[in-house]
């Protein structure tokens, strides 16, 4: 199947592929597929909550809440920063400087 070809085919078919088909898409790298890399991630998504769906949820959640934790803990940091008129140095030895 040409490149073109395949790759309409299994963007046509990511929701109902059949199972055999998708498990030799995730077992090998795409280049060896000659698939995109965004439909053998899509595929890769799917056989992983069609197995552990409930823990793939929980997983989304938990990566949601380190996101924002991450840039509130962020924000945070450059209000203070901002705050206490702080730049970064230029010397090795201090990483801020006023």
């Amino acid at each position: 199947m040409k490149e073109k070809e395949r790759n309409a085919f299994i963007s046509k078919h990511r929701e109902d592929m059949d199972p055999e088909m998708a498990l030799a898409i995730v077992e090998m790298p795409s280049a060896f597929s000659g698939i995109l890399n965004s439909d053998r991630t899509h595929v890769v998504d799917r056989a992983l909550r069609a197995q552990h769906g409930e823990k793939m949820e929980q997983l989304t959640l938990l990566e949601d809440a380190i996101a924002t934790a991450e840039s509130a803990l962020n924000a945070g940091a450059e209000e203070l920063r901002t705050g206490a008129d702080l730049r970064p140095s230029r010397s090795s030895s201090a990483r801020w400087s006023r």
